[in-house]
């Protein structure tokens, strides 16, 4: 799961990671919290065995990590918890000036707008770049497409619908910018290697 010293490989990789731990515990806490605190043991010292910081400065918010997943209760959020913690703090391990770049503020815009019908086009004119810039610096700073992205933003969001509300699955296709039901499935299967419906019976 881990590239070459720069964290996860990508946000695939991550996704792989979490679908995995999902099936893998069932739901039962005690190993959900196990598989995450293995997990942040492992980055801290790989960030640690490359001299990437000191010491002082790189355990102290790991075992901040640490005790906040010790709040969480319910299984569900702790997927969410967790995959959010990982992405924030290991996704671009090693990145200087991440707000800077120009993935990040397409995907920040996506975040924005992913219910609406959304074109490279009119989002690039949004984060100040050519469609090709957008593009490129995607595929080259976070291993996907534009295409993938946005729907790995939309997927995202389906999940904390789906876990959270009551919604059909026609509504919450509606909601995150799926064209229709039938797609929304195939592109949540895709992206979470089961279906929304066995996702929400699943949680």
């Amino acid at each position: 799961l881990f590239s070459s010293g720069k964290g996860f490989e990508s946000e695939e990789k991550l996704r792989q990671l979490m679908s995995i731990l999902i099936h893998q515990t069932e739901g039962d806490m005690d190993r959900l919290r196990a598989y995450c605190v293995a997990i942040f043991s492992m980055i801290a010292s790989r960030k640690m065995l490359r001299g990437d910081g000191e010491w002082a400065k790189q355990m102290p918010a790991y075992f901040v990590k640490v005790e906040d997943l010790g709040k969480v209760s319910d299984p569900k959020e702790l997927c969410f918890w967790m995959e959010n913690a990982l992405k924030k703090a290991f996704l671009n391990c090693g990145r200087e000036d991440e707000k800077d770049l120009l993935s990040t503020r397409t995907l920040a815009q996506m975040q924005k707008i992913y219910g609406e019908k959304v074109s490279v086009n009119d989002l690039s004119r949004n984060v100040g770049a050519s469609p090709s810039s957008v593009m490129h610096k995607l595929k080259s700073e976070t291993g996907m497409t534009f295409s993938e992205a946005l729907n790995s933003t939309r997927v995202k969001e389906a999940k904390r619908l789906l876990a959270f509300t009551s919604l059909s699955l026609g509504e919450i296709a509606a909601r995150c910018g799926f064209k229709d039901q039938s797609y929304f499935t195939k592109v949540f299967k895709k992206n979470v290697n089961i279906g929304p419906r066995e996702f929400r019976k699943m949680l």
